[in-house]
Parts: structure tokens; C-alpha cells; sequence
């Protein structure tokens, strides 16, 4: 009893933490994921504070169905299917030309495995939607810009964790075969995306059948974590399922929801995705103390030499590719 008590004191006490930075950030004018992960990291570097640890699984279960579900609900298919070429160009080519570049970088300069480099190239390769929007925000860049580079965020993250699990089984195994490789990430990316469209077909029926708005809103989590739950179980991707089911039945929403349900279920995704995202941000930060604990044989210097480098090859790819890749 004592340690359930602790954990929820602990989360109410993070969402304290979450809504002080966030309102700090807005007052500064600084986009809040920024402030979130300093504040995690600072709140983790104090000695009395317990070391946090979440498994993978439990982040990928739990926040990302319902994050790309309201993602890709909120957005708009005209602008996504008038923009296809170059967030599909992003979303795929880029990731996994970004996959590469800090996979050799990582090889030649930092000395990692193959295996091992191709994991990190995975990680970074993909934009963050929570982040890059707080930034627009604030900017007032373009729409075009917006919606392309939004659009990208839904997708890209099934390109990297495709190219990611790809990369642990070459770790696993020992072996790496380019032409397997790519026929396992489009087995793997079509059969996420299928899955995702049979569920949407089955489930959007039903949604005009739910007159109670708060019962339907509640219940377009559901197929979310289902389709996830299924695509990972089958061995294929859970991203791009949601994603898919997502974005079929944001489509489906101006038949099969009333305004009353429409309004009222943009509200709900706007404090969700605020908490899951604040939350993530904040555990990223927390975690820092138990990364540093691992560091192993390298120092700190040269992990921060290490980082920069990554961001620098990150971002100049990523601008590079604004000026030389097809519109």
C-alpha cells in the first residue's frame, strides 16, 4: 500500500511540476517541451529524489496510441493529400537517409558497431510533432511549412521505429542483410498500415450509432490501443496502424460526429495530449541521473562532443534537404 501511495503521490506531484513549467514557459515564451525536459533533469539531480525508470514497453502501450491517434485526427486530409509528395519524401527518404548518415557517423567517428549506430540513427532520425509545433507557435511560420512538416511527424515516427526494430534484431542476431531489411520494413510498414485501414472500416459505422458525445469520445481510444495492441502481436507496425486509423477517421468525423461531439472531442484531445506529451517530456528529463549512472567508458566530455555532433549532422541533413529535395 505504502509503495501505490507513493506512485500516485509521485504522479500528482509530477503533474504540479508539469502545469508550474508549462505556464513558465509560456510567460517566457519559450516553447514548454524545453522547459519540461530542464526541469525533469533538474528535479531528477536532486539526491533525495528516487531514481525513475519506465520500460519501453509500458511508454510505447500507454502514451503512443492515444498521442498519434489525436495527431492524426486533428489533421486535415486535404492538406495532407495536397502536400503527399513532400511528407512522404520526409516521412521515409529523409528518416532513413538521416538513419544512415548518423549511422556512419557513429561508426567512424565514435567508433559503434553497425548495429549499435544504425539503433541511434533510428532514435534521432524523426522529428518530434509536440516540439515542432510549440516551436511554429511561436515563430508564425507558413502554413505550408506547418502542415508539411506536421503532416511528416504522424508518419515518420512508423519509418524510425520500423528502421529501429530492424536495427536491435541485427544487434540480436549478429547479422544484416540490406535486401532482407528492406523487405521486412515494407512488410512490416504495410502490414501496420492495412491493419490500421481494416479496423478504421469496421469501427466508423459504429460511431454514428453513439449519441451520448462523452461515451464516443471515450470510445475512439479503444480501436486506438486495440490496433496497436494487434499490429505489434502480428509483427507489424502499431504506429502506423494508429496512424492509419487515425487519420481514416478524422476523415469520417464530419458524417459520423455532431458538432456537439466534434467540439467537445477536440477539447478532450487538447488536455489529453497537453498531460501524455508534458508528461513524456518531463520523464525524459527524469531519466537523465540513471543515463549518466550508465555512461561506462566514456566521459562526460566526450558524451557532449558525441551529442553535438549528432545534432549538428541531424540539422544540417534536414536543411540540406529543404534546398536540394523536390517540392
Amino acid at each position: 500500500m505504502h509503495g501505490l501511495e507513493f506512485r500516485l503521490e509521485f504522479l500528482i506531484g509530477l503533474l504540479g511540476v508539469v502545469a508550474l513549467l508549462g505556464q513558465l514557459a509560456r510567460m517566457i515564451g519559450v516553447p514548454y517541451p524545453i522547459f519540461l525536459v530542464l526541469g525533469g533533469v533538474g528535479v531528477g539531480l536532486i539526491p533525495a529524489f528516487p531514481d525513475v525508470e519506465l520500460p519501453p514497453e509500458i511508454i510505447f502501450l500507454v502514451f503512443i496510441p492515444p498521442l498519434l491517434l489525436s495527431a492524426a485526427f486533428s489533421s486535415s486530409p486535404r492538406d495532407l493529400r495536397s502536400h503527399a509528395r513532400p511528407i512522404g519524401l520526409l516521412a521515409v527518404c529523409l528518416v532513413l537517409i538521416t538513419t544512415g548518415a548518423v549511422a556512419a557517423g557513429a561508426h567512424f567517428v565514435i567508433g559503434l558497431p553497425w548495429a549499435a549506430a544504425f539503433v541511434l540513427g533510428a532514435v534521432v532520425a524523426p522529428t518530434d510533432p509536440v516540439a515542432a509545433e510549440a516551436t511554429f507557435r511561436r515563430l508564425g511560420v507558413p502554413d505550408r511549412v506547418h502542415t508539411i512538416v506536421g503532416g511528416e511527424s504522424i508518419i515518420n515516427d512508423g519509418t524510425a521505429l520500423v528502421a529501429y526494430n530492424i536495427a536491435v534484431a541485427a544487434m540480436v542476431t549478429g547479422t544484416f542483410s540490406v535486401a532482407q531489411a528492406g523487405l521486412e520494413f515494407l512488410l512490416v510498414s504495410g502490414g501496420g498500415i492495412l491493419l490500421g485501414a481494416v479496423v478504421a472500416v469496421v469501427v466508423s459505422p459504429l460511431y454514428g450509432r453513439l449519441a451520448d458525445p462523452t461515451i464516443l469520445v471515450v470510445f475512439t481510444l479503444v480501436p486506438a490501443y486495440f490496433s496497436y495492441i494487434a499490429a505489434e502481436r502480428l509483427g507489424v507496425s502499431g504506429i502506423l496502424a494508429v496512424v492509419t486509423l487515425g487519420l481514416y477517421v478524422g476523415w469520417q468525423a464530419p458524417k459520423r460526429f455532431t458538432a456537439r461531439a466534434r467540439v467537445q472531442s477536440y477539447s478532450f484531445w487538447g488536455v489529453l495530449t497537453f498531460l501524455m506529451d508534458s508528461l513524456l517530456f518531463i520523464l525524459v528529463g527524469l531519466e537523465f541521473p540513471i543515463i549518466l549512472k550508465g555512461i561506462g567508458e566514456y566521459s562526460f566530455a566526450q558524451l557532449l562532443l558525441y551529442a553535438a555532433l549528432v545534432c549538428a549532422a541531424v540539422i544540417s541533413l534536414r536543411l540540406l534537404w529543404f534546398f536540394v529535395a523536390p517540392s
